[in-house]
């Protein structure tokens, strides 16, 4: 199985990074080897993501 080791967030209709570039290992229990990388979102990329979800609600 493979998967997307690009390690984006999904924020109104982009893949970006983390706003701080973090990103930590997606490791598979059934083999304990890393499969993907996956961003790791800070309370910034919360914010971003609620406020422009907000704004589409409003208009």
């Amino acid at each position: 199985m493979t998967f997307p080791s690009e390690g984006k967030l999904y924020i109104d209709g982009q893949l970006r990074d983390a706003a701080n570039g973090a990103k930590y290992e997606d490791i598979s229990p059934w083999t304990g080897e890393v499969v993907a990388y996956a961003a790791d979102a800070s309370a910034e990329d919360m914010e971003e993501g609620s406020r422009r979800g907000a704004a589409r609600v409003r208009s």
